[in-house]
């Protein structure tokens, strides 16, 4: 095998090399090109779009050195590998470069007083307004009203200088904001001071600056009080609804009327003509507001439709919740005491209780019920577990019953069997 030519003749053989033509146009298109591609660099990472020619040379010259340090390392790899240099000794050196830099970059936070997007950005505040940090509020008071007496859009006189004072006008203004609330000035000072606690700043600016300015307890207080108060007119416009219907009923107007005879708030037709000669005939609605009294008075309303109750809004709820939770555990210990432990029997309001829970029905539908449903319950002994369920079965079973003798519901089989509403026709119609 024919051996390598040894470094020296090498350098000679490329020292002896003429340079090509056009060298120095070249390398001149190259260094241009290169300067462009920095400059779209350095626009691309955040800086200025158009940066200055110093900045731009000394990234070269910084991206140069590093170029040749790399190969310097690269170098004195091959002298150990017996004066071999490779291209992989140079990618490697300069891969392990730039696994540094975005190391660095990723998860080393770069310590600077002036955080890019909080509060006055890279600029500082009090130099904005041309005061120091010992200024009281009044001297930041009469700086900012210098400076925005000097610099207002209105005061320009050409359209650029006009673009000029607003960029200045807002800077001034942001940097008074900032300077004139204590609290804000305080976190702005504390962030000058320590710029290590990156993610503090970060936090204590955007809580002032989206955090609601009104206590939120006033806030939940008044909006409590509205839910409350529409309520309370829900049930006292669903009772008068209900009240207003009754009366139109004939049965509960013929008894309204009849009460109101015996007490002596209307008198019949003929009664009422001897006894009011003379006398201002009571009108219609006077007549209709005495029925409604006595339906009100007489008529135990329930449900949805009950008598309004202010203990029912939720003022009172959320008041009353201790409480209304303190009976109901001292009910459960009871109970399991009582009936658990000391096998006593049950009371009505026990039977009524477990009544309610086998039907899921509350108190008030269950006194809501018929008489003769409420005699039904108390024969089957309804509230014994075994009993309910037998007389579900029976109730189940009659259902079905009624529901096989209905001509409507063997219409609504019949049509569900043909198809129901899903099916699909191919009939020509």
């Amino acid at each position: 095998m024919a051996s390598q030519p040894s470094n020296d003749k090498r350098n000679d053989a490329s020292s002896t090399r003429p340079p090509p033509a056009g060298t120095n146009s070249d390398s001149q298109a190259r260094k241009r090109l290169f300067s462009k591609e920095l400059r779209n660099m350095m626009y691309g990472f955040g800086d200025d779009p158009q940066p200055y020619a110093e900045s731009v040379e000394l990234l070269e010259d910084l991206v140069i050195q590093y170029i040749t340090d790399m190969t310097l390392k690269a170098t004195e790899i091959g002298s150990n590998k017996q004066g071999r240099i490779v291209v992989n000794d140079i990618l490697f050196n300069m891969n392990l470069y730039i696994y540094v830099i975005i190391f660095q970059n990723l998860f080393i936070i770069n310590v600077h007083s002036l955080i890019d997007g909080l509060y006055c950005g890279k600029e500082n505040c009090y130099d904005l307004l041309n005061v120091t940090r010992a200024a009281n509020k009044q001297e930041i008071i009469k700086a900012y009203r210098g400076l925005a007496k000097k610099y207002h859009p209105d005061m320009a006189k050409t359209l650029t200088d006009k673009e000029i004072y607003t960029e200045k006008f807002r800077a001034f203004a942001n940097a008074y904001e900032i300077l004139k609330d204590e609290e804000t000035r305080a976190d702005y000072d504390r962030m000058l001071d320590n710029p290590d606690q990156y993610y503090t700043h970060y936090y204590r600016y955007y809580r002032h600056r989206y955090a609601p300015k009104v206590d939120v307890r006033l806030v939940i207080f008044i909006l409590i009080s509205v839910i409350s108060a529409i309520q309370y007119y829900s049930q006292y416009s669903n009772y008068n609804t209900a009240i207003n219907y009754l009366v139109t009923v004939p049965k509960y107007r013929i008894q309204a009327q009849e009460i109101a005879r015996q007490e002596g708030l209307i008198g019949n037709n003929s009664e009422s003509s001897k006894k009011n000669r003379g006398r201002k005939i009571m009108s219609k609605q006077e007549e209709e507001a005495i029925l409604k009294q006595i339906v009100e008075r007489n008529l135990d309303i329930k449900g949805g439709y009950k008598k309004p109750s202010i203990t029912r809004v939720l003022w009172l709820q959320l008041v009353l919740f201790p409480y209304y939770l303190f009976l109901k555990l001292q009910w459960h210990i009871r109970w399991f005491y009582k009936f658990n432990i000391n096998k006593h029997e049950l009371g009505e309001d026990e039977k009524i209780y477990l009544v309610c829970r086998n039907l899921k029905m509350n108190r008030e539908q269950y006194e809501s019920l018929s008489e003769k449903e409420h005699n039904q319950i108390w024969e089957r002994q309804i509230w014994i577990k075994e009993n309910f369920r037998q007389w579900k079965l029976e109730k189940e079973v009659e259902q079905k019953k009624k529901l096989n003798e209905s001509g409507r519901y063997k219409a609504y089989r019949r049509y569900i069997k043909s198809g129901g509403p899903g099916q699909i026709t191919f009939d020509p119609d």
